[in-house]
């Protein structure tokens, strides 16, 4: 056996204990949620019995290739290879295969097939003394339409212009007797797969199959129970040979190794003879054995146009009336041989999967399905946070675990911890299949990862008070208040630079920076110290005046820019040169830019000062700003300069003034004080003020 990788054996040996969970964190936002939950898994399909990519690397193996046989005893437990009307296994004649339903019109063609040319295609209607029969060529065609509400109303309109009237519903048309090579095809304008012709059969029957409640159809069918109306319009089925039958399958590549090949004809012939053998075919509401679809088996009919078909069709032929069978197969020991594109590393018992014990459908170890040539090997899916949360009930999803597990590995039950929207802790429980079907997932072998929010910012040191600077543009000198009422100084940058500060290394120390309006950069310093920039930005244009601020709530203060302009904010949540991460407009062009936490919530947020009313607006939100904080700054005077800061060390900003005229900073505590609490006479009446805890 060639080496493979086990991927889902881990998931067989998860505790299977009763869920605990403890969720330390309170419940992320809802409003920004942004997060996503990802499912990675292998294998599509059910998984039930035969792996067809495993059958193809089975029978590819370099070290022990597997012949058919050897692929079919071990997907299908203690079965065996029986052929049909031979050793108690039962004959199979010919199968009804539904290839399109409720049809109201439908054209058929007759067109040259590769054969010897014959006496034409004999289209009949009726029964005995009633029976209407016409003789078609290549070239011909005819339209059968349902013009009735009631069973037994259609017409058919031949290519030659006549016609049969309203009548029965029940036409059927000959098809070739099994010949290599049909004398003829039968085109059909659509049918439930993108082949539509047919050449070999007994014949191509439109059934009005609805002429007794004993033949309508179940609810699934979306047809009234048989107390009611019966469906309108006809179904399409093909009768042909159950050999016949399956030299029309097309479920696999026809390049595929031949041992695949004979491996995919014996398990979909014996998976319809299951069927053909049980019951009428009227039983299952179709007229039918088995419909041309995924979801039983894909009959394409007439492949002879395909390049590689020959390949399929000798396979077909190969194996012709070979079945799985099994002792306590029902009926008469033909294994219905359920099959899927492949698995997860190991193929689903029936019992887990629908129910019923079967002993030929146990799970079986297959590490052939997951070699690289699978396109399915493993896949990756993604749904939104939001919704998988909404879908369980929850706001915010913290912790999921497999509480049970299939016998193939599989999860079978997940349990889900999280938050809801009141930040109650809250849990689910959901079964794989809930969650396969929710989200379109391939298979039931997957695993569930959902994004944790970031973790909030580390405290920053207990610093104190943030403190005052002035920076002095005639010089390029700064000047910074002590916490013993000292004043530092030392040159940074050139004069007529616009000044501002931030911690700009997330170290809880605020430094200082510099916008050159004449060209747009930004030049910012980690130490306050005489020295060069330790970043350096292009951000902005002429015009713009900076601001800085902790826009996401990491610790690290960023650039913005305010453009009175069109008085709009560009914010960045990184120090480096690139497009805002937040741009929107707050304030009139003649206003003042400021930043702050307002609320205290860790986050900071923008304002404007507006001179002409000595007004300040105040927002909360980065995303809809509005202004949450309003007010009038009683004492405000012409020319004084806005300035935030924590004053209190209450982990709130607030709003200060500095007065050039008589060289004094006025800050407040609150928002609602009528008078400034703290005066602080520094500076001159050219400077430039800003604030900030400096360190010790």
């Amino acid at each position: 056996m060639a080496a493979v990788s086990d991927r889902w054996s881990l998931i067989a040996v998860v505790a299977l204990v009763a869920a605990t969970f403890v969720l330390a964190a309170s419940p992320a936002s809802a409003a920004e949620d942004d997060r996503t939950v990802t499912f990675d898994g292998a294998g599509w399909g059910h998984a039930v019995g035969m792996s067809q990519y495993g059958a193809q690397a089975r029978a590819l193996d370099g070290q022990e290739p597997q012949t058919a046989d050897q692929i079919l005893t071990a997907y299908y437990t203690g079965s065996a290879i029986g052929t049909l009307g031979a050793d108690g296994v039962p004959a199979v004649g010919d199968v009804h295969v539904n290839v399109a339903s409720d049809r109201i019109v439908m054209t058929v063609s007759v067109v040259a097939g590769p054969g010897e040319p014959s006496d034409g295609v004999l289209v009949g209607r009726g029964s005995g003394v009633s029976l209407e029969q016409k003789t078609l060529n290549p070239g011909d065609s005819f339209t059968i339409t349902d013009t009735s509400d009631n069973v037994g109303g259609c017409t058919v309109a031949f290519s030659d212009e006549s016609t049969w009237t309203e009548g029965s519903c029940d036409v059927g048309v000959e098809l070739a007797d099994g010949a290599a090579d049909p004398p003829h095809l039968l085109s059909l304008d659509s049918c439930r797969t993108n082949s539509c012709t047919f050449g070999w059969g007994t014949s191509l029957l439109f059934a009005d199959n609805w002429a007794t409640p004993a033949n309508m159809r179940s609810a699934n069918d979306q047809c009234p129970s048989p107390l009611g109306p019966v469906c309108d319009g006809f179904d399409v089925v093909v009768q042909v040979p159950i050999d016949d039958y399956a030299r029309g399958i097309a479920e696999v590549p026809f390049s595929w190794h031949r041992e695949a090949l004979h491996t995919q004809a014996i398990a979909a012939r014996s998976y319809m003879a299951s069927f053909a053998a049980e019951a009428p075919h009227t039983s299952r509401g179709c007229f039918c054995d088995l419909r041309n679809s995924s979801s039983d088996q894909v009959y394409a009919g007439w492949l002879g146009a395909r390049a590689s078909w020959q390949l399929w069709d000798a396979a077909a032929l190969a194996t012709a009336g070979q079945v799985v069978t099994h002792p306590e197969a029902v009926p008469g020991t033909i294994v219905r041989s359920y099959y899927s594109s492949s698995n997860g590393g190991a193929s689903e018992s029936s019992e887990d999967k629908w129910g019923g014990d079967r002993p030929y459908l146990v799970s079986v170890p297959d590490p052939w399905s997951l070699e690289p040539a699978n396109p399915f090997a493993s896949w990756t899916e993604t749904t939104t946070h939001a919704e998988f949360a909404a879908w369980l009930g929850m706001t915010d999803v913290r912790d999921v675990e497999v509480t049970e597990a299939n016998a193939s590995g599989s999860p079978r039950t997940f349990f889900f911890g999280g938050f809801d929207a009141d930040g109650n802790v809250v849990s689910a429980t959901k079964q794989v299949g809930e969650i396969q079907q929710r989200f379109g997932l391939k298979s039931w072998f997957f695993s569930i990862d959902i994004d944790q929010p970031p973790p909030p910012p580390p405290p920053k040191p207990d610093q104190g008070a943030d403190r005052v600077a002035l920076h002095d543009p005639r010089s390029g000198v700064w000047h910074l208040a002590e916490s013993d009422g000292a004043v530092s100084s030392f040159y940074y940058g050139n004069p007529r630079d616009i000044p501002y500060s931030g911690d700009w290394d997330g170290d809880g120390v605020v430094t200082l920076g510099l916008y050159r309006q004449s060209t747009g950069f930004l030049f910012l310093r980690n130490s306050n110290t005489q020295g060069i920039a330790d970043i350096e930005i292009f951000y902005g244009d002429p015009g713009d005046i900076p601001i800085a601020g902790d826009w996401d709530g990491d610790g690290i203060d960023t650039v913005g820019i305010f453009r009175p302009s069109d008085a709009r904010f560009y914010l960045r949540n990184t120090n480096t040169q690139g497009i805002a991460d937040l741009d929107f407009q707050f304030g009139d062009g003649g206003d003042f830019p400021v930043a702050g936490d307002w609320d205290g919530d860790g986050i900071d947020t923008v304002g404007v000062y507006r001179p002409s009313t000595r007004t300040l607006y105040l927002t909360n939100s980065r995303e809809t700003p509005t202004a949450d904080i309003t007010f009038s700054y009683t004492g405000a005077a012409a020319g004084d300069r806005i300035v935030a800061g924590d004053w209190d060390d209450d982990g709130i900003d607030t709003i200060g003034l500095y007065r050039p005229s008589d060289g004094t900073f006025y800050l407040r505590d609150t928002f609602t004080q009528s008078s400034a609490n703290i005066v602080i006479e520094m500076g001159d009446s050219w400077m430039n003020p800003v604030a900030g805890w400096w360190g010790d």
